[in-house]
């Protein structure tokens, strides 16, 4: 008999199992909360994690509809940086916003610019700092 025999029928969902606690062993180390200071912080926890997660306001950098488009900057909770070295945690990313028109003049190029726009970050105030670059650059019309 197993460890996970040992679960009551009535509780069997509360419970990790071993593939659970296998899983979170191998991936924890790339699951990320923010604090109270928007610093991120490793967790080991799946549910700590998804808990975090349900909050989407306690995951947004910023938001910016501007000329026809929705700029979204978002911490991501999991590393993306691939390549080691500091986690990357952080991701602008543009697209198109249906209720705020683009001005005609403009319509083709902020298209063509944003399209795929995708930058991350390390750190709260980089993703903070890249929000406005893009909201500055679509602004001023230097895209």
């Amino acid at each position: 008999m197993s460890e996970d025999d040992d679960i009551e029928a009535a509780d069997w969902w509360k419970a990790p199992t071993r593939r659970d606690k296998q899983f979170s062993h191998q991936f924890s180390h790339q699951w990320y909360v923010l604090n109270a200071n928007h610093d991120p912080v490793p967790v080991h926890d799946l549910m700590e994690w998804s808990r975090f997660f349900e909050n989407a306001e306690a995951r947004r950098v910023a938001q910016t509809s501007i000329h026809g488009l929705w700029v979204s900057t978002v911490f991501l909770g999991l590393d993306h940086g691939w390549s080691g070295g500091q986690p990357i945690l952080f991701e602008t990313m543009i697209f198109r916003d249906e209720n705020n028109a683009p001005p005609e003049i403009y319509f083709e190029q902020i298209q063509n610019w944003a399209h795929d726009y995708q930058m991350r970050y390390a750190t709260w105030d980089e993703a903070v700092r890249g929000h406005e670059t893009v909201v500055t650059t679509i602004r001023e019309g230097l895209f």
